[in-house]
């Protein structure tokens, strides 16, 4: 990611910091999550935004600057704070003594590991090379629009993630797969009807509230959104999808799916956003999600 130029040269070592900090606190939500407890979870999942944009206020309002650098350290001033007390948590609510099969949980966290950051490097591609396109084609300008209107489908996404993270924390201790699957079915239905009430919240709002705020570029808002709409529905049920395929152990299936997503995307990408412009990236990038989730169904279907 250095070499690419999607880690800036001055930023490596916060960078990897950072990600060491946000690995380990995710580690102990997991436990938490695993154990259902689901108030400390959600605390320190929504701790760290809000501690951030305090600690920038306060900045701001007792030095009157502000910088990305700033930005950073005050990030990782943050991500400290929360993994000294998810740790204190953690020490308090379980004991050990001793850990077995060390060499089977080091080996098998590398084999998982390795897949779900595989996954992740391809999920952030696929989204990156919608981005390259669209400024490739369009330009800057154009490319901020549809950097706000992914914003407000992944905004919409949160319903199905948060679905997920349930789905996770109810099924982990299950062993018969027919169980799984009846629950993977209800957080399926539950995800597509959420979303469908967030979508139709969202196109309630009035045009003239979105211009008002985002500004005039953004009067054909619902337009674009509309054009995203089959994929931003085929998300809420992939990221089920991702979550169900991570139990059952299957997790190479999700990183198939998120290749077809990044192959489709690369292709139809450039096809369609130098005809139809923005309305044509939006299509893109419904065709790109639509496609990983016909896969998922696939992989589902074979699966005995």
């Amino acid at each position: 990611m250095f070499w690419l130029g999607i880690i800036p040269q001055d930023q490596l070592y916060e960078t990897i910091i950072a990600a060491v900090l946000f690995t380990l606190i995710q580690n102990v939500m997991e436990v938490f999550l695993v154990n259902k407890l689901y108030e400390k979870y959600n605390f320190l999942r929504i701790s760290q935004p809000i501690l951030h944009l305090l600690f920038i206020f306060l900045f701001i309002k007792l030095f009157n600057s502000f910088n990305e650098v700033i930005y950073i350290d005050l990030l990782l001033g943050v991500l400290i704070i929360i993994l000294f007390l998810s740790v204190w948590w953690f020490i308090k609510l379980f004991s050990f003594k001793s850990i077995r099969n060390f060499e089977d949980t080091f080996n098998n966290s590398f084999k998982i590991g390795s897949i779900n950051q595989l996954n992740n490097l391809v999920l952030l591609f696929n989204s990156r090379t919608n981005y390259f396109i669209i400024n490739k084609f369009l330009g800057l300008s154009l490319l901020g629009v549809f950097s706000v209107i992914t914003l407000i489908a992944e905004s919409i996404w949160i319903f199905s993630k948060s679905v997920a993270t349930i789905f996770f924390s109810e099924v982990i201790k299950y062993d018969n797969h027919g169980d799984i699957k009846k629950i993977r079915n209800k957080m399926l239905t539950l995800s597509f009807l959420g979303t469908i009430l967030i979508i139709i919240i969202v196109f309630c709002v009035p045009n003239f509230l979105y211009v008002k705020v985002l500004g005039k570029d953004f009067i054909q808002i619902k337009m674009f959104l509309l054009y995203f709409l089959p994929g931003i529905l085929a998300k809420s049920l992939n990221t089920i999808y991702m979550e169900y395929f991570g139990v059952i152990n299957k997790r190479h299936l999700n990183t198939i799916s998120f290749l077809i997503g990044l192959l489709t995307i690369a292709l139809f990408g450039i096809i369609l956003t130098y005809k139809f412009g923005i309305m044509g990236a939006a299509i893109a990038g419904s065709i790109s999600q639509v496609s990983s989730l016909l896969f998922s169904f696939y992989a589902d279907k074979k699966i005995i």
